[in-house]
């Protein structure tokens, strides 16, 4: 039984550990081959900033480069000129993972550091209840692809992490 919010200690992984860690877990028990794309974005006052591939600018939300578009096609919503890594089996077993543990593992720790890394990058700002509260909802969207011998998957995995919902009224 997965701990709740409130039970939550240091050394327990949040949702979105937990969930990568799941999905590559049944990815690589259940289907003979797959991809994971992902992409990482933060939405700030109705801005769309690419958190893989963050701005040097002074001011990132003002920075040169394609503008990050949200765009619904009756299906599946896309994320256009976001920075997309990819992740599969195939990729680990050539270099010489020795079970699928050790696959599970290492897939999920690797997608975790960007993450780590692109989070760094999102618009924090402090306040009497928390000293590094985010601004920004960030979308870390994992569009997956999977086969086995009879079956073909497309699936998509949005996680949401909103903005701090702090009472600012008390701080």
């Amino acid at each position: 039984l997965a701990p709740t919010a409130n039970s939550r200690t240091p050394s327990t992984p949040g949702l979105i550990p937990r969930m990568i860690y799941e999905l590559f877990s049944r990815l690589v028990n259940s289907y003979q081959d797959f991809t994971v794309n992902c992409q990482y974005v933060e939405i700030y006052m109705e801005k769309v900033r690419d958190l893989f591939s963050p701005s040097r600018a002074r001011n990132p939300w003002d920075a040169a480069g394609p503008k990050i578009n949200i765009r619904y096609d009756g299906k599946r919503v896309k994320l256009e000129n976001a920075k997309t890594l990819s992740f599969s089996n195939d990729t680990l077993l050539k270099e010489g993972a020795k079970d699928c543990r050790e696959v599970i593992t290492r897939l999920s720790e690797k997608l975790l550091r960007h993450v780590e890394t692109a989070g760094q990058h999102r618009a924090v700002r402090g306040h009497a209840l928390n000293a590094e509260s985010s601004r920004s909802h960030a979308v870390l969207t994992l569009d997956v692809t999977a086969r086995k011998v009879d079956v073909n998957m497309v699936s998509t995995l949005m996680l949401v992490d909103l903005a701090g919902s702090e009472n600012i009224g008390k701080a």
